[in-house]
C-alpha cells in the first residue's frame, strides 16, 4: 500500500515544487503572494521604531544551520535582529569547545553578530540523544534570556525535533512550559511573552524532497486560505540561491560535524531551502 501512496506522491512533488520555486524566486519580498506565508509577528519591516528581536533556540551547535538557514537569513536580509540561544555545547563526544568555536564561525556566516551567540554547558541540558532534558529546567533558562534580551519572537523545534532527537523534541515542551508559567513563579524581573513558532517535521521522504517538497508545502498553506477565507497562523521561509549556499557556506563551518552522510544533507534537505513554521 506504501508504494502506491509513494508514486503519486513524488510525481506531484517534482512536477510542482521547481514551478513553485519559480514563483517564488520572481515575485517580490514584499509582494502580496509572498507576503501571505510570513504571518504579522514575524514581518520586520512592520516595526517602526524598534528592530524586530528574534531568538532562535537550539540544542546542540549546527542546528542553526542545519535545520533554520532559510529562516535565519531572511529574517536578517528584511532588518531583524536574530540571536541564538543554543542549550547544549555538543559535548558527547568530549568536543565541547570545539563546536562552541564553530557554533560562532557558523553565525558569523550567516549574519549574526557573536554578542548574539550564547551556547550553555549546563548540567542538566548535556547532548545526549537518549535523555529527554526537563521541560522545568528549559523553561526557567528561557524566562532569563527573553527577559535579558527583550526578545519579540522565539523559534525552535517542534513536538517532532525533525530529526527525533529527544533533545530537540524536548525544546518544545520547554517551550511550551514557559509559556503556561504564571507571572508569580517568574525569576526574571522583566517578564515577557514572545510569539513563538516551531519548525514543522515531516515524513522521511519529504525531507529529502528539495525543491521538490515546495508545492507540498505551498499548495496546503494556499488551499487553507482559499477555504477559510483567513490568513494562516503558519510562516514559511523559502531561500534563494544565494541564501542556500549563505546556509551552505555556514554548515561547512562546522569541520568536525561534516562526516560523509551530512554533505548528503545539504545536497537533499528541504530544511536547507524551505523552512515551515507553525504558532505554537
Amino acid at each position: 500500500m506504501l508504494p502506491i501512496l509513494v508514486l503519486p506522491l513524488l510525481i506531484i512533488a517534482l512536477s510542482t515544487g521547481p514551478l513553485v520555486y519559480l514563483l517564488f524566486l520572481f515575485s517580490r519580498p514584499t509582494s502580496a503572494f509572498r507576503s501571505s506565508f510570513i504571518p504579522l509577528p514575524l514581518r520586520p519591516p512592520l516595526k517602526q521604531f524598534n528592530r524586530l528581536s528574534v531568538l532562535l533556540v537550539t540544542a546542540h551547535p549546527d542546528d542553526e544551520c542545519m535545520f533554520f538557514g532559510p529562516t535565519i537569513v531572511q529574517l536578517i536580509e528584511h532588518g531583524a535582529e536574530v540571536s541564538v540561544l543554543c542549550l547544549s555545547s555538543g559535548n558527547a563526544d568530549g568536543i565541547g569547545a570545539v563546536r562552541k568555536k564553530e557554533l560562532l564561525e557558523s553565525c558569523k556566516k550567516l549574519g549574526i553578530h557573536s554578542s548574539n551567540v550564547t551556547c550553555l554547558d549546563h548540567p542538566q541540558l548535556q547532548d545526549d540523544p537518549k535523555a529527554w532534558w526537563k521541560a522545568s529546567v528549559i523553561a526557567e533558562v528561557l524566562d532569563a534570556h527573553i527577559g535579558e534580551r527583550k526578545v519579540d519572537v522565539a523559534i525552535t523545534f517542534d513536538n517532532g525535533g525533525i530529526s527525533g532527537h529527544p533533545n530537540h523534541r524536548a525544546l518544545f515542551e520547554g517551550i511550551r512550559y514557559f509559556l503556561n508559567l504564571p507571572a508569580s513563579s517568574s525569576t526574571s524581573p522583566r517578564r515577557q511573552i514572545p510569539h513563538c513558532y516551531a519548525l514543522k517535521t515531516v515524513s522521511l521522504l519529504r525531507k529529502y524532497l528539495f525543491i521538490g517538497d515546495l508545492g507540498l508545502t505551498i499548495v496546503p498553506h494556499l488551499l487553507f486560505r482559499a477555504r477559510d477565507g483567513k490568513k494562516s497562523h503558519s510562516a514559511v521561509f523559502v531561500a534563494t540561491p544565494q541564501q542556500f549556499f549563505q546556509a551552505r557556506t555556514a554548515m561547512t563551518r562546522h569541520k568536525s560535524q561534516l562526516v560523509w552522510f551530512r554533505y548528503l544533507y545539504i545536497l537533499f534537505s528541504r530544511y536547507m531551502i524551505v523552512n515551515e513554521l507553525d504558532r505554537i
